[in-house]
């Protein structure tokens, strides 16, 4: 069986690298990708995987015209290796829209932004549908009845060399510093009158792009400049994965004051969820997310006003109960996800 995902947006590398993973353990499987050049500075994809994946990349210019002779390229490319699936790794980008057209193959699309889905025309020229939660797949199974939809969780499989000890509880905020994802500035108000010396809270992600400025001139304001870990470069995979494996709780810091926080109780996901079902680490999550089987056993939960009560109670002993709970739980594994994700590939 050979199956080639394609992705031709510099972003969405960790839904790859989880789909790899996935393969890798196939027998009989070879494994293609056409991907944005951009992203092997992201994730080095050689280094990850050695056996059966041939790599292409796309040009990450910024030119209409290139992207449309990729667009030939991979074309042809299919016919010459007689590939027999293809995986459309971001269903939104307008050139797999387009490419979609003109490939014969059995044809699959991952949808990030289901809320976009909902309300546009479906391509019918594509056979199935992945999405990346169960809520998400519940919601839209609700609207669109007709369309051939599953979900995985594209849990990531890392094996963390590097052990840290911590003595201060580390409580890790992943992804891009950007304030329409996540609450930071409300954050930094939430910890400004509070002693901090058993935590280690972490952004992690680059605080020199996007809205991280912003983010830095308030910890400065604020006096908390030495209270938060913070990085001043890109922060690789290696560096990424290792600090969250090592970390005590993940806080996604969706709070109703985000953009999209209704939306991600129904039609978003958030990588820092993934996260903590790839690496075992519980969730400190807004309280609105109770109501979401998915990360109610996992979760310590907290609003405004319960913030430092909450905070102030946390321990080890308590996390690691948790940590145990989510490592025996049969909800959420690679080996299910992987299952769910080799089932859709061919309903």
């Amino acid at each position: 069986m050979k199956i080639l995902i394609i992705e031709f947006n510099d972003f969405h590398e960790e839904v790859i690298l989880s789909q790899l993973n996935f393969l890798i353990k196939e027998k009989n499987t070879d494994i293609h990708l056409f991907i944005n050049e951009s992203l092997n500075n992201k994730i080095d994809f050689y280094k990850f995987l050695k056996n059966n994946l041939k790599i292409n990349f796309i040009s990450n210019k910024n030119s209409k015209w290139i992207k449309f002779i990729y667009l030939y390229k991979i074309k042809k490319y299919i016919l010459e290796n007689n590939i027999d699936i293809v995986v459309f790794n971001t269903y939104e980008c307008k050139y797999i829209q387009i490419l979609s057209n003109f490939i014969k193959k059995r044809k699959i699309a991952i949808i990030h932004n289901a809320d976009k889905f909902l309300i546009k025309k479906t391509n019918k020229k594509i056979n199935s549908f992945f999405v990346l939660n169960k809520t998400i797949f519940e919601t839209i199974k609700n609207s669109k009845k007709n369309i051939n939809v599953s979900y995985f969780y594209p849990l990531i499989e890392y094996n963390n060399e590097k052990k840290i000890s911590n003595d201060k509880l580390k409580i890790v905020i992943p992804g891009l510093i950007e304030l329409s994802r996540r609450d930071y500035l409300g954050f930094i108000e939430l910890i400004k009158n509070i002693n901090l010396e058993k935590f280690e809270f972490i952004f992690l992600g680059n605080i020199l792009k996007n809205d991280g400025q912003i983010v830095y001139k308030m910890l400065e304001k604020k006096g908390l400049l030495n209270s938060i870990k913070i990085y001043k470069e890109f922060v690789s995979y290696e560096e990424y994965f290792s600090t969250i494996s090592n970390s005590d709780l993940i806080m996604p810091l969706i709070h109703p004051n985000v953009k999209n926080f209704d939306k991600y109780h129904k039609t978003k996901i958030t990588a820092a969820f993934t996260m903590a079902f790839s690496f075992k680490i519980p969730l400190f999550l807004y309280d609105s997310f109770k109501q979401l089987n998915e990360y109610k056993e996992f979760s310590i939960f907290y609003n405004f006003d319960s913030f430092i009560e909450k905070l102030n109670s946390l321990n080890r002993a308590k996390i690691d109960l948790l940590k145990i709970k989510m490592k025996l739980s049969k909800k959420i594994s690679f080996d299910k996800e992987k299952e769910k994700y080799i089932k859709g590939l061919f309903n």
